[in-house]
């Protein structure tokens, strides 16, 4: 590391560090055995693979080819699959959002009549008050007609019963 360039010595630092990392972990049997397999398992694809190759390059073009034609339709069916399934959930949401926006109005629109009737009643309240208020004041007996004719009803729907 006597060299000062900051490059150098930072991939000798990853590469002194893989190396370590390497060696400690193929200390652990099970993690050795299985790199070792592993790496049998790539020897004999990769020597196979080379072995057909040369004896039928144009077979192995011919499939590599089909493989990633394959791989590219499949691909090219998700995008379209994802770009629908996009296209839907948007879709989805303004629908969603322009309901919601529309109960809102009619929410407003109930709050606002029933405001507006609230204060109707609460005017009507005052005026009927206001008369009792007067009707008192000139020391008359406040009658409510309707309430006598309806005990008087009530009297004579008795009486025959």
């Amino acid at each position: 590391m006597a060299n000062s360039n900051p490059s150098s010595k930072l991939l000798s630092g990853v590469l002194i560090g893989s190396a370590i990392g390497l060696t400690c972990s193929l200390l652990d049997p099970t993690t050795r055995k299985s790199t070792m397999n592993r790496l049998n398992y790539m020897k004999n694809f990769s020597t196979q693979f080379i072995e057909n190759y040369r004896s039928n390059p144009d077979q192995v073009k011919k499939e590599m080819k089909d493989t990633l034609e394959s791989t590219s339709d499949s691909m090219k069916g998700m995008v379209d699959d994802s770009q629908e399934l996009y296209k839907h959930i948007q879709s989805t949401v303004v629908d969603r959002s322009n309901d919601i926006k529309e109960m809102v109005d009619d929410f407003k629109q109930l709050y606002y009549q029933t405001k507006r009737h609230y204060r109707k009643i609460t005017h009507t309240f005052k005026d009927t008050k206001e008369q009792l208020i007067h009707t008192t004041d000139l020391e008359e007996e406040p009658q409510l007609p309707m309430t006598v004719d309806n005990r008087e009803v009530m009297k004579m729907e008795q009486r025959t019963l």
